[in-house]
């Protein structure tokens, strides 16, 4: 085919490519993609056939052209971190169910054995928890505020340090990750032989469900977003462990992507907490109907977006 035919059996084609890819708002990116492809593909034609032509200087500049325009819009394409929270997240939720299944199980049953411990002997409380602390906690319970922890401070700051030392501990569940099975458990154990106690230490002094109207406001999202960091930490290192018949290497590539997906979804959960932690927990004038709303509010909250979500996105697709 001679460059004048090739040009006039395509010329319209790419007139129009032209105007859409200086419109490429409206457009889809699918069709920006395939509008490249099909440019792409008429560029290569025309440099093998005709180099050093204008019609290839033409069609290498669309093509850079809608490069760009495709470049742009998957840039700031503001549905992907959506499609990412509400579709990716809960997809690899589903995969990985039955790690995350046992990952709560355990984790419950050492906040059990963390309250049983406590009950046995308080001395076991002063051992986890620190004598100062528990000596601070006691004196505020005899002063009708068990929960006067929470209000030190202005609510701002206390907000900025709980944000981060919170953060913090979760890179860190995640990080222990690399020592397979025996990092997150030893992760789940100090925290949750610590809740257990914890919470045991207000139910022997006669303040126990005082306490729990006010911790678990902000404990709710902060325990959920824990259990969940320690599920990724342990989906980290299965990988490595039981590699199936991939190559351990690839296995704990693949494991270490599904795994960061699921621990970034614990950073809303986190800063979420540290907010009410900072700004609503040491208001105990609130009246009751508030705190239990946020609290069953944010349990709700995690049921579904760990729970039926992903198995309502797992059977669409």
């Amino acid at each position: 085919m001679t460059e004048p035919a090739f040009v006039r059996l395509n010329q319209e084609k790419w007139q129009r490519y032209q105007e859409e890819a200086s419109l490429s708002g409206p457009l889809k990116t699918d069709t920006l993609i395939a509008n490249y492809q099909d440019v792409m593909a008429d560029c290569a034609y025309a440099q093998s056939q005709f180099p050093g032509s204008r019609v290839s200087t033409y069609l290498n500049q669309l093509s850079t052209t809608y490069y760009k325009a495709i470049y742009d819009k998957r840039r700031l394409d503001w549905r992907r971190p959506l499609r990412f929270f509400f579709h990716d997240v809960p997809l690899e939720v589903a995969a990985y169910r039955k790690t995350i299944n046992i990952t709560c199980l355990i984790f419950c049953l050492l906040v059990a054995a963390g309250c049983i411990s406590g009950i046995q002997d308080e001395e076991n409380i002063v051992k986890t928890l620190g004598s100062g602390y528990v000596e601070m906690t006691l004196r505020n319970i005899k002063q009708g505020k068990p929960t006067d922890v929470y209000s030190h401070g202005s609510e701002t700051s206390s907000f900025l340090s709980i944000v981060w030392n919170n953060l913090r501990v979760d890179l860190i569940t995640y990080a222990y990750g690399i020592v397979p099975i025996l990092g997150p458990l030893y992760i789940m154990k100090v925290n949750g032989i610590m809740l257990g106690q914890f919470q045991t230490l207000f139910f022997l002094k006669g303040v126990g469900l005082q306490s729990m109207t006010a911790i678990w406001i902000h404990g709710t999202l902060e325990m959920g977003a824990c259990v969940m960091a320690c599920a990724a930490a342990m989906i980290f290192g299965l990988g490595w462990v039981f590699p199936g018949t991939r190559s351990r290497r690839q296995a704990l590539m693949d494991s270490a992507k599904s795994s960061i997906r699921i621990f970034v979804s614990v950073l809303p959960l986190t800063f979420t907490a540290a907010i009410f932690e900072g700004f609503t927990t040491r208001h105990t004038e609130y009246p009751l109907a508030i705190k239990l709303g946020i609290i069953f509010g944010s349990l709700l909250l995690l049921v579904y977006y760990y729970g039926i979500l992903p198995y309502r996105v797992s059977h669409k697709k």
